[in-house]
């Protein structure tokens, strides 16, 4: 027997249903409410008409306010290494332990003694080690002795910091972009309508966004750049060279324009810079001091692809433009010229030493095969030797090879009882 439906059963059931429609009807309003009040937000962050894309016309103006800003030379002594227009990034690369930092610590300091502020974003020193090195570089004396007033008192190193008014130094925790403007807005407080440079020393530390180091870097970069154009200042970024790129500066083989992407995520760093800096080709002095090419890769207003030669004193820290600037061309070669000299005089006297020992004339090229040689070196020492009579070594009579007589030791050819070839029969290679 089938159980009779209460009425108030229908009742409850057609309650439910009419509660679901409501429950329908309500989440279709909240929809609409939502999607209304996206178009209402998407209406107030659109674009203002500033920021909407140029009409050709517009540029005019743009251009003329351009033309306006200040040029901003990095300056080392009486010399310019590069210049910046306000609103520009100038990168500065070079391999760990090349001095990159001594060098934007002067640029600073002759900038904030000439010219104006400077906010310095001391990521890796501590504000007072690079204030030591400041001091150092001005007395010429290392930082390290600054520090531990040696050599040096405290009212001298007041007086330097002293001419250094300036600038403001950001370190530790304040040593981010954000503290940056705002001792930007301070300096430009104390020191309306001068050129303020800031320094980021260095770039891969600061702190940014982004798990993966290229985003991170790439998005400093752009922070970077964006502050420079927005706040209208130059900034000095310095930058760790990747490893590939490292022995190749070192080593002098990368110059002018090849440097432009020998820093850590390159591709990011050149995007952001108006200019490159790079050091590299470091050859140490007797006197402790380092024979160094500054190379300007890029310079997107011209006067790229270009090397200044320059002396670094590691231990002041100190820089100095030793010459005017060649191109990259005629540097690699000059270089090549005093490297093949260096291996010509090696082979010399390797050679010098060999035919002295043997026990037989020896031709060049069992010279060559014997002691590693390159022909040319061969050849260019070869003749070297026969032209200074100092040197002993002769020719002398005997089996041709390559169309040039054997070689020997005037006294181990007279022992011998061999003359040597007179001068005017000697071979022409």
């Amino acid at each position: 027997m089938t159980a009779a439906v209460p009425a108030n059963g229908r009742r409850a059931s057609r309650r439910t249903e009419d509660e679901r429609s409501i429950d329908a009807i309500a989440e279709r309003e909240r929809a609409s409410e939502q999607e209304a009040a996206r178009a209402t937000l998407a209406v107030i962050d659109a674009p203002s008409a500033p920021d909407l894309p140029y009409r050709a016309p517009d540029l005019a103006a743009e251009i003329a306010k351009f033309s306006s800003r200040p040029w901003i030379p990095m300056r080392l002594g009486d010399s310019v290494v590069t210049s910046a227009r306000a609103g520009m990034v100038i990168a500065l690369t070079a391999a760990s332990g090349s001095g990159k930092s001594s060098l934007a610590i002067q640029i600073a300091r002759l900038h904030s003694i000439e010219a104006g502020p400077v906010v310095y974003i001391s990521v890796e020193l501590d504000a007072y080690v690079m204030g030591g090195r400041a001091v150092g570089q001005a007395l010429g004396l290392p930082w390290a002795d600054v520090l531990s007033l040696v050599g040096v008192t405290a009212e001298q190193v007041a007086g330097v910091l002293a001419e250094m008014r300036r600038m403001i130094i950001l370190d530790g925790e304040r040593a981010t972009l954000a503290h940056a403007e705002q001792a930007i807005a301070t300096l430009r407080g104390e020191h309306p309508d001068q050129p303020v440079l800031v320094v980021v020393d260095y770039l891969q530390i600061l702190p940014g966004d982004g798990r993966e180091e290229r985003i991170r870097v790439a998005n400093i970069a752009e922070g970077i750049r964006r502050m420079a154009q927005r706040l209208g200042v130059v900034v000095l970024a310095v930058s760790q060279t990747s490893r590939a790129s490292s022995k190749g500066l070192q080593d002098g083989d990368l110059l002018g324009a090849d440097t432009t992407t020998t820093g850590a995520e390159s591709s990011q760093i050149e995007r952001m810079a108006t200019a490159t800096i790079a050091i590299g080709g470091l050859r140490q002095r007797e006197d402790g001091t380092a024979d160094v090419d500054i190379s300007i890769g890029k310079s997107r207003f011209g006067g790229g692809d270009k090397v200044l030669p320059a002396v670094y004193d590691g231990r002041s820290g100190l820089w100095s433009i030793v010459g005017p600037a060649v191109s990259a061309a005629q540097r690699r070669a000059e270089r090549s010229t005093a490297n093949n000299g260096k291996r010509v005089e090696a082979a010399r006297l390797a050679m010098a030493g060999k035919l002295a020992a043997s026990a037989a004339p020896m031709s060049r090229n069992e010279l060559r095969q014997a002691l590693n040689l390159k022909r040319d070196d061969v050849r260019d020492a070869a003749r070297q030797l026969l032209e200074d009579e100092a040197s002993g070594v002769v020719e002398v009579r005997g089996r041709k090879a390559g169309g040039c007589w054997p070689l020997w030791t005037r006294d181990r050819a007279a022992a011998a009882g061999i003359d040597p070839v007179p001068m005017g029969a000697r071979s022409d290679a």
